[in-house]
């Protein structure tokens, strides 16, 4: 649940502070995480609607760690986390791309991400390895993966069942070619690729 991920947020970017860590569930811990975190992310109801980190200087999170249980957030939508370092993603996030609501927006610019980054992100914590487990990001409507590390073109970008990716931005990064699957971007949406920025590669 929501609580357990702002735990687990905390915890590894060291926003525990007057946090009981052995016993989250409490009212008063529960109100201090929220506390905590508010600057990085949106609420609906109960459910983390969007999360917004590197946004501006007071949600900006250098070297941040992105816990195993993002798995659980269900109802997130909007997924922007940029100038902060960021070099992986957990391969739970899959979780919540496999299924509804539709997912608006994944912005992960200006960060540390390479072709790695997206292959089994379980880094930071004791679970063995899902092999060969690539997230699948086509999902998004719009994509930003922009001033990275990217040496080609990341496969989770470029499946094509259901991809609905319209806007691309991947630009500044050291890519020195163009996939063929390229054609697979936004095949799925009726007006396929609408927007492409691959500016400034090394083609």
């Amino acid at each position: 649940n929501e609580l357990k991920f702002l735990l687990d947020f905390a915890i590894l970017n060291n926003l525990t502070e007057n946090i009981d860590e052995s016993n989250y569930q409490i009212t008063e811990n529960f109100e201090i995480l929220i506390s905590n975190t508010d600057a990085y992310f949106t609420w609906q109801t109960a459910r983390i609607k969007s999360i917004h980190i590197g946004t501006t200087p007071e949600n900006n999170i250098p070297n941040i760690k992105i816990p195993y249980s993002i798995g659980v957030l269900v109802n997130v939508d909007d997924i922007t986390i940029s100038y902060s370092d960021l070099s992986f993603l957990p391969s739970s996030l899959q979780n919540r791309l496999s299924n509804d609501p539709p997912l608006i927006n994944l912005d992960l610019s200006n960060n540390s991400l390479t072709t790695n980054s997206f292959l089994d992100g379980n880094h930071d914590v004791n679970l063995d390895p899902i092999e060969d487990m690539v997230l699948d990001l086509t999902k998004f409507d719009m994509v930003n993966l922009s001033n990275n590390s990217f040496e080609i073109f990341p496969q989770s970008i470029l499946f094509d069942n259901e991809n609905l990716i319209t806007d691309l931005n991947i630009s500044n990064n050291p890519i020195t070619i163009i996939p063929t699957e390229i054609v697979n971007i936004g095949s799925s949406q009726t007006s396929g690729l609408l927007i492409l920025d691959i500016s400034y590669l090394q083609l």
